[in-house]
């Protein structure tokens, strides 16, 4: 790989945008900072301005930089302001981020804004979609497929044959188990295990999951 594969902009700051920026130099990329609101917390990355600023940065560099989703979830909140950030930039973003300690299999595919942290496994057949988060440790099994902006969460367990649809959130330490259809905009608590389908824009917490709001 070349010294600067891509020169990068993260959408958003924040420690989850600090681990994403230190796997795509990793990979070789030039991470210049990050776009949105200034971090209150203290950042190693460079704080470029607001969103829109994204566009001086590309009349700048030309082609050779592209957007990266920079921010995390940890609920239905945090996920729908992680879709609004993201979708403005969604035809611009940069190849998918794999972190070297992750397992991806030669037959998996990986899209555009995907990020795959330290410890994730992703076996045989796998699809993973578009502004994606397959977080630290977790294991998305054979021949399943994840949509576009959907975060796996740290140490989830996703069985083989799982279809999760669009901007779900599968918490930490969450299981579903084989051949489940996740419906676009579910919810699933952390430490939930997951045995039946879920409906539309639902949260399912508990082991086993139940049904608890819209």
């Amino acid at each position: 790989m070349t010294e600067f594969a891509q020169k990068m902009v993260l959408l958003g700051g924040g420690g989850h945008a600090t681990v994403v920026s230190a796997a795509a130099r990793a990979q070789g990329n030039d991470v210049l900072g990050y776009v949105g609101p200034p971090s209150l917390k203290p950042q190693t990355l460079a704080w470029l301005g607001e969103d829109e600023d994204y566009y001086a940065i590309t009349a700048e560099y030309g082609d050779h930089v592209s957007a990266f989703p920079g921010l995390g979830c940890v609920d239905r909140p945090s996920s729908q302001l992680r879709q609004q950030v993201i979708m403005p930039f969604w035809g611009d973003l940069a190849p998918a981020v794999i972190h070297r300690h992750a397992i991806v299999a030669k037959t998996a595919t990986i899209q555009a804004g995907s990020f795959v942290a330290a410890g994730a496994i992703i076996s045989e057949n796998c699809v993973i979609g578009s502004g994606c988060i397959v977080n630290t440790g977790a294991v998305v099994d054979h021949d399943s497929v994840v949509g576009n902006g959907t975060h796996i969460a740290t140490g989830a367990r996703i069985a083989g044959g799982v279809s999760i649809g669009e901007w779900c959130l599968i918490g930490a330490g969450a299981t579903i188990t084989q051949e489940r259809q996740i419906a676009d905009g579910t919810i699933l608590g952390a430490g939930a295990l997951l045995f039946e389908d879920t409906d539309a824009h639902q949260t399912y917490i508990g082991h086993p999951a139940r049904l608890v709001s819209s």
